[in-house]
This record gives structure tokens, sequence and C-alpha cells, in this order.
């Protein structure tokens, strides 16, 4: 019982970022409409890939769109107010950074030299938009809006393709704060 007791409240400590709340805090921060509830126009698509992945911060958000034939893409940061990165928000190099009521956000000054186009081609090839045999967890939301569709899914981070989109989307922040 102890055992359970000190695991809740551990988990209770780091937090989930796929909390809706949590989500909606982040989105609306960084000034991003909720996506289950935008409707994109046909031919567009956005998808965000939301990694709080153990008790490391900084976490990571990944904003992909495309339109017009093309993707591009957003590199976020973000942790708990008052976790110690709060202080020393000056290592993060950041090209925004934005103090939510529950998270501060920092986007990635070193977005612009990533290749979003090879970004969204892995994904596709992960397939992505249906990780629906995945373990349902905590640590991983990947959301993915198609014109009027919406999908979302809260994976375990440990599951096989998820551990291959944490490790991509790591792998993307070449200069990480710690």
């Amino acid at each position: 019982m102890k055992r359970v007791l000190a695991l809740c409240v551990l988990l209770a400590a780091c937090g989930s970022v796929t909390q809706d709340a949590d989500v909606a805090d982040l989105a609306a921060s960084a000034g991003m409409a909720r996506l289950e509830t935008t409707t994109l126009p046909a031919g567009r698509e956005e998808i965000r890939i939301w990694i709080a992945d153990g008790l490391v911060t900084p976490y990571h958000l990944v904003r992909l769109t495309h339109a017009r034939d093309r993707w591009m893409g957003e590199l976020w940061r973000y942790w708990p107010r008052g976790d110690s990165l709060d202080g020393d928000i000056d290592s993060c190099r950041c090209a925004r950074t934005v103090r939510g009521p529950l998270y501060t956000l920092c986007r990635v000054t070193e977005e612009k030299g990533i290749d979003w186009e090879s970004v969204a081609r892995r994904l596709q090839e992960w397939n992505v938009r249906d990780l629906s045999g995945e373990k349902h967890g905590d640590a991983l939301r990947v959301e993915v809006r198609n014109g009027g569709s919406y999908a979302r899914r809260d994976i375990e981070a440990s599951s096989p393709n998820p551990a291959r989109i944490v490790e991509l989307v790591e792998s993307l922040d070449p200069a990480p704060c710690r």
C-alpha cells in the first residue's frame, strides 16, 4: 500500500501533460486554438505531439501544419511553473517565452533549421495518425486534425511507435536547456 501511495504521489508531482486542462492551458498560452474544437479548411492538416516523458524537464510540443503542399513546423519546450528552469530560462535560448498560469513555454530558436518535410514523412511512415494499437498512457499525446476530422491518442512513451516519436522529437532540439 505504501508503494502504491508513493507512486501516486510521484506521478502527481511529475504531472501529466495529457490532462485536457494542461493541454488547453499550453495551447492558449502559445496562441494556438484547441485542436479538437478547430475546423481546418479542406486540404489543410495539423499534427500536434505533446511529450512529457518522465521526470526531467523541459517537455516538448511539436506542431506540424500542412498547407499549400508543404509542411511547416514549430518546436516548443515547456515546463511547470516553479520548475528550476524558470529561474534559469536564459540557458534555453528562446525565440519567444510565454509564462502561462500553469506552464512556461519557450519557442525554440533553432527550429528554422529543421527539415519539417522530413519530420512529417517519418511520422507518416510510422502511421502516426493511427496509433490505436498502442497502450494508453499519459506521457505522449498525438492530436491530428484534417479539415473537419479530429483524432487524439494518449499513449505510453515506451510503446514501440511512440518511443520512436519521442526520440525523433528530442533529436529536433539540438541544444536543449537543462
